[in-house]
């Protein structure tokens, strides 16, 4: 039970541990045993469905990823391995992803298998291109072939044909 605590960012599981403590005040000094449960929620839950930058960041991860991959694809063009191509693009990477790249090329780095790395890449960046991009790299570090050059420009065309949906639903939903 508690694995899943260390799952969670240090700011999150705070806020977990404090508003579960409140929780449990509140419900004894009221009576109301539903705060044990309502206040830890609220806690956790209410921030995100008043982020009015949510969108935008989300936006920006995408624009991030869409770069990122080209990027890669650019460097696995040039005759790069896998590895090496996820270590050169660190210098280039935005700040909106560059956490989650910096792990995944210290994972490779520090000698994990590629895969399991790969996979750890795409739970730290929590997104469906980031999926997406993942399951291409992978299916690239079995083959290690130049193909993979190719697939990640299309996924890259991919995702920016993704991020003008999302702007263009995005502009709709502030008109």
């Amino acid at each position: 039970t508690f694995k899943a605590l260390d799952a969670l960012s240090g700011r999150t599981r705070h806020i977990l541990i404090w508003s579960t403590i409140a929780g449990v005040i509140t419900a004894l000094l009221t009576g109301w045993p539903v705060l044990f449960i309502a206040i830890p929620t609220a806690a956790l839950g209410l921030p995100f469905l008043f982020d009015a930058n949510s969108e935008k960041r989300a936006l920006q991860r995408v624009e991030a990823m869409g770069k990122w991959v080209s990027a890669l694809a650019g460097s696995l063009g040039g005759g790069n391995s896998l590895e090496q191509a996820l270590r050169s693009s660190l210098r280039s990477t935005s700040d909106e992803i560059k956490p989650e790249v910096s792990r995944l090329v210290a994972r490779v780095n520090s000698r994990i298998p590629i895969k399991t790395a790969l996979r750890a890449f795409a739970d730290d960046l929590d997104d469906a291109m980031g999926d997406k991009i993942v399951a291409a790299l992978m299916l690239g570090a079995e083959r290690r072939g130049a193909a993979l050059s190719g697939v990640l420009h299309d996924l890259a065309t991919s995702l920016e044909d993704d991020l003008r949906a999302r702007r263009s639903v995005a502009a709709s939903h502030s008109a």
